[in-house]
C-alpha cells in the first residue's frame, strides 16, 4: 500500500487500503450465491473478503440480490464512497454507501421500469464528473445528476426518456467525451451490418439531445462491447474484431468527426455462436 505522511509534529501515518468489488448473478442451484463482495487486496497474494452484500443486508428499498454490473463512485480523495450496482433481477440502478464497509447500506436507488418488460434493465453505469450515465437496454441511456443520486433524492434523469434511445438498439453502455458535450453509446446484441452499433450524441442542449454520427467497421465479424475515453480517443472493445481505436474531435462541435487510427485484431475470421 502507499503511505501519506504529514507535517509537522505529530508524525502522522495514514495507510490507504486496497479493495476490489466484484458482481455475482445468480448461481444456477445456489440462491446466496448472488449480489456483491468486496475483497481486501492490500496483499494481492492474500485476498481477504470483507463482507457479502444483497438487499437483505443493506436496509434497501426493495429486495435485491443479482448484480450484473457494479462501478465504484469516488470522493475528493478519491475514497471509494459510493458502489453503483445494475440489479437484474429488479431492471434498476442501486446505490450503496461504502464509506464505512462495516456500516454498508443503500441510499437511493432508480427505477425505470418493473414488471414483464424483460427488455428495460441496466445494464452498465459510467460515472464521470457530477454525471451518472446509465446504460438501460431497451430504455436507451439514462443521465443523472450523480449529486442528486448520493444525496438521497427522488431521482430525475436529465434527458428526456426516449431522447437516447435510436430504434432496433438496445444501449449496453455510455461513456462521454472529454468535454461531457457529447456521449458516445453502443449495443452488443444488434449485429446486422451495416447497421451501426456505435453511435455519436450531442448532449449540449441535455434536453433535446441529437444524434449526429454512427460508427461501423468496414466488415465487422462481431458486436461491439465496452467503452473507454481517454483525451481525444476512444477505446472500444469489440467482440472478435478486437480493440479498435477512434480518435474523435469535437473541437467544431456542429462538425464533429470520428476516425479509426490503431486496432488490434484477435481472430482472422468470423467464428460461430459468438455476437
Amino acid at each position: 500500500g502507499e503511505t501519506r505522511l504529514t507535517f509537522p509534529f505529530p508524525l502522522f501515518i495514514e495507510k490507504i487500503q486496497n479493495y476490489i468489488v466484484l458482481s455475482q448473478q445468480l448461481l444456477r442451484g445456489a440462491a446466496d450465491l448472488c449480489g456483491v463482495v468486496i475483497v481486501d487486496v492490500d496483499d494481492p497474494a492474500q485476498p481477504v473478503l470483507v463482507r457479502h452484500y444483497n438487499g437483505k443486508n443493506t436496509d434497501n428499498v426493495s429486495n435485491w440480490c443479482e448484480v450484473h454490473t457494479s462501478q465504484v463512485s469516488v470522493d475528493a480523495k478519491g475514497d471509494g464512497a459510493y458502489l453503483y450496482l445494475s440489479s437484474l433481477a429488479r431492471g434498476d440502478l442501486r446505490v450503496l454507501d461504502i464509506g464505512d464497509l462495516n456500516n454498508v447500506r443503500e441510499v437511493n436507488h432508480y427505477t425505470y421500469s418493473l414488471g414483464t418488460n424483460r427488455n428495460v434493465f441496466v445494464h452498465d453505469t459510467t460515472i464521470v464528473g457530477d454525471r451518472v450515465y446509465v446504460g438501460y437496454w431497451g430504455a436507451g441511456l439514462l443521465i443523472l445528476d450523480k449529486k442528486q443520486v448520493e444525496a438521497g433524492q427522488a431521482v430525475t434523469p436529465l434527458n428526456p426518456n426516449g431522447s437516447i434511445m435510436p430504434a432496433g438498439f438496445q444501449v449496453h453502455q455510455g461513456y462521454p467525451t472529454s468535454d461531457g458535450n457529447f456521449v458516445f453509446i453502443e449495443d452488443e446484441v444488434n449485429y446486422k451490418p451495416p447497421f451501426s452499433q456505435l453511435r455519436l450524441y450531442d448532449i449540449r442542449d441535455i434536453k433535446n439531445p441529437k444524434e449526429v454520427l454512427s460508427v461501423t467497421l468496414e466488415k465487422p465479424f462481431s458486436s461491439p462491447h465496452n467503452l473507454l475515453v481517454d483525451g481525444n480517443l476512444l477505446y472500444a472493445g469489440w467482440y472478435m474484431d478486437g480493440v479498435r481505436v477512434f480518435k474523435y474531435d469535437v473541437s467544431k462541435p456542429d462538425q464533429p468527426k470520428v476516425e479509426p487510427v490503431a486496432f488490434k485484431s484477435v481472430r482472422p475470421e468470423k467464428g460461430k455462436g459468438v455476437f
